[in-house]
């Protein structure tokens, strides 16, 4: 997974006034731009507004809002003032179960980034145009922060992310990534998929589509990525995600590629990746109790690589019909 796709998770924080200290980084080196793709859903967690905020706000069905809640975002580019439309802002608490008192909130607020986003196409010589996202309440500018325009920003969907409210895809388990069977049901220890079998594993910033798609509006039709997305299978016990191999121009590429990668039809901002299961290989072991930690949480790490970024879903085969022995699968 791409290191700086994490930011807008978990440190996404933008100042809001100047006499309002607020600790937006740590770690080891210096904090970078947060990362957007055209089209990609993304949280920011923002200090200092929504100060009414009681409840989380969600948009309604349709097509999205403009402002909630007061709140509203503007993508600033070359000149162009474009409306980052909102699926959702609501109070997040900076704190632990046993805070120590007083303790901060931060205003999550959940905008598609607009398709109107121009990106730097990696080994196009062209120069990456700055961009800053400005979020106002109330009509009053409160806060901006610098962008950096990606051909893709790719994150996996899992059932603990916090902007899953208005998608209602919580998937099975602690963390578990989206990933469902032909029939909607998701892909479990309890439910696992089988060799040959299609999936379909949900994802945030694939980027933009070769049909045009509206911003703020559900997808019509389902609409390919313009780029396509190349996949790495890795049968092991809890395996991390790794960066697959670019797809090679011919057709003879070892490196699969996804049955279909782009918007999913009748969402906003909401990719799907089709992809089929390769033949299960002998010896690998089960998937245990989801609830059992230190245990064998999935048996399948199904990594997706777009042009700049990469992301994956671990998730639980059926190893009863395996027939292919792990040494000479290799």
């Amino acid at each position: 997974m791409n290191p700086k796709s994490l930011l807008f998770l978990f440190c996404s924080a933008v100042f809001a006034r100047a006499d309002t200290a607020v600790v937006v980084s740590a770690g080891y080196s210096m904090p970078v731009q947060i990362p957007v793709a055209p089209g990609q859903i993304i949280t920011f967690f923002v200090s200092g507004i929504g100060q009414s905020l009681t409840q989380n706000v969600v948009a309604a069905a349709g097509a999205l809002p403009a402002s909630l809640a007061g709140i509203s975002a503007t993508l600033q580019q070359a000149g162009r003032s474009v409306t980052a439309p909102l699926l959702e802002v609501g109070p997040v608490s900076t704190c632990s179960p046993f805070p120590p008192q007083p303790c901060g909130t931060f205003a999550a607020i959940t905008v598609q980034m607009p398709f109107e986003l121009i990106e730097e196409v990696p080994g196009s010589f062209s120069v990456p145009l700055p961009a800053m996202l400005s979020i106002a309440e109330n009509g009053s500018p409160v806060a901006v922060v610098q962008l950096m325009p990606n051909v893709d920003n790719i994150h996996v969907i899992k059932a603990c992310d916090l902007l899953l409210a208005p998608l209602t895809l919580r998937s099975a388990g602690r963390c578990n990534p989206s990933v469902t069977h032909a029939d909607g049901s998701v892909v479990s220890a309890s439910n696992p998929a089988k060799g040959g079998e299609t999936l379909v594993l949900y994802a945030f910033g694939l980027g933009r589509t070769v049909t045009a798609v509206a911003t703020g509006e559900p997808s019509q039709a389902p609409a390919s990525a313009s780029f396509p997305h190349a996949l790495d299978f890795a049968f092991r016990a809890n395996a991390l995600p790794t960066q697959p191999k670019p797809l090679a121009p011919d057709s003879s590429a070892s490196t699969p590629a996804s049955v279909f990668a782009g918007l999913s039809p009748g969402s906003i901002g909401l990719y799907q990746v089709n992809f089929v299961v390769p033949p299960v290989p002998a010896g690998l072991p089960p998937c245990d109790n989801p609830n059992t930690y230190y245990s064998v949480q999935s048996n399948l790490t199904v990594s997706i690589g777009g042009v700049t970024s990469f992301d994956g879903a671990g998730i639980c085969v059926d190893t009863g019909a395996a027939t292919i022995n792990l040494e000479s699968d290799r």
